[in-house]
């Protein structure tokens, strides 16, 4: 199954990587657990450096689009499993994760100050009487 080489074609193909990530995504459902980037990591026998650089298309540019497919799967269920929706620290987990690059990679909001100087710089012919 896997082509071991250090920047990353672990797989010999788009196919067996799918196959691979949607078998961890099945054992996920069957076992009841939660999807996560380190979980995928393990199940592929990959580090999260080269998952990273193939989602990133660094290495093995023909996988880029099956690896960020993987991660919009864990992205859906973190917007949408009911166990992040909970009060409590799952809430706080889920807008942590989806602030993350290869999730959402959504911001809080900035809110910007306008602060203004202005320096004003007088002629030569100016005086007192020209500001009443």
């Amino acid at each position: 199954m896997t082509k071991g080489n250090d920047n990353g074609a672990r797989f010999g193909s788009v196919v067996e990587f799918q196959t691979a990530a949607d078998a961890y995504f099945d054992a996920c459902d069957a076992a009841g657990k939660l999807y996560g980037e380190a979980g995928l990591c393990l199940a592929l026998g990959v580090s999260l450096t080269t998952l990273r650089r193939w989602y990133d298309g660094k290495t093995c540019p023909e996988l880029q689009e099956a690896v960020q497919r993987a991660y919009l799967r864990i992205q859906d269920q973190i917007e949408t499993h009911p166990v992040y929706m909970e009060k409590g620290g799952m809430t706080s987990r889920a807008i942590f994760m989806l602030k993350q690059p290869r999730f959402a990679g959504y911001t809080d909001k900035v809110e910007a100050r306008q602060d203004m100087t202005v320096n004003i710089k007088h002629g030569k012919d100016m005086n007192e009487s020209d500001f009443k």
